[in-house]
């Protein structure tokens, strides 16, 4: 039994360090997900803060162009796809980013799980080899205990017997005497 609790105590103990190491990733895997979810909000804010100073600058010197020739207004125009096409890049880049947090963040926690779950079948083949440890050794003691008694049985017999035979030879060599 008290082997028995020993190996309880052990498994509990390992199970409680396993949940302990899960919380300690799942929190690390959590802080690294809001570092990256604040980083792709602040890749935003500098997007839309460039996409509107773009416009701006691009209404400003359309304005100041409109006057110009047909050719300068198409070359601004130009520009402008250009520069759209850039604050695209840019927030597909942020999308990117948050995406592969997420899925970092999945893996770090399934693989968390996967190393408790293994800990705990650690624990358990431990605690069966332990149990059967245990019954192997007090069928052994049984066994030891069963030979001895049988052995003492029969060194008992044997003193029995030596003591019958020398009774009887006391009492043939008494009525010997006795006839003498």
């Amino acid at each position: 039994e008290e082997g028995h609790a020993g190996v309880v105590k052990s498994m509990e103990e390992a199970r409680a360090a396993a949940e302990e190491e899960m919380a300690a990733s799942h929190a690390w895997v959590t802080e690294r997900y809001e570092d990256a979810h604040d980083g792709v909000a602040e890749a935003k804010k500098d997007a839309a803060e460039r996409h509107a100073e773009a416009v701006a600058a691009l209404v400003a010197k359309a304005a100041e162009e409109a006057r110009k020739a047909a050719a300068t207004r198409a070359a601004l125009e130009a520009a402008y796809v250009e520069g759209r096409a850039e604050q695209d890049a840019l927030f597909a880049d942020a999308g990117a980013t948050h995406a592969a947090a997420v899925i970092a963040m999945e893996e770090a926690h399934a693989g968390t799980v996967a190393e408790m779950v293994r800990a705990a079948e650690v624990a358990e083949e431990a605690a069966v080899a332990a149990a059967a440890a245990m019954e192997e050794g007090h069928a052994g003691v049984v066994k030891g205990m069963e030979e001895a008694h049988a052995e003492a049985v029969q060194e008992m017999e044997d003193a029995r017997n030596a003591a019958e035979q020398a009774r009887v030879a006391a009492v043939g060599a008494m009525e010997e005497a006795h006839a003498g």
